[in-house]
């Protein structure tokens, strides 16, 4: 029955990922806007930035119930 209730498990959204994409997205969208004088590159690298976001921000599931966090690939 666990198996069951893993296989339609939702991919969970984390806060941290999000966070670095719209800082990453304010960071170009104020460069650009520097450089150009144009406010609209501003908004676009915000959007740009939620975008890059939610691709960060959802978490890997490996399939045994467990984040796979190790860079190397060994885990416990």
């Amino acid at each position: 029955m666990s198996d069951k209730n893993n296989n339609n498990k939702k991919p969970s959204l984390s806060a941290g990922g999000l966070a670095i994409g719209l800082c990453l997205g304010v960071a170009v969208g104020t460069a650009l806007w520097n450089l150009t004088g144009n406010f609209v590159w501003f908004a676009c690298g915000i959007s740009i930035g939620l975008c890059l976001g939610l691709a960060f921000g959802y978490e890997k599931d490996d399939g045994n119930g467990e984040d796979n966090d190790s860079a190397d690939g060994n885990d416990k």
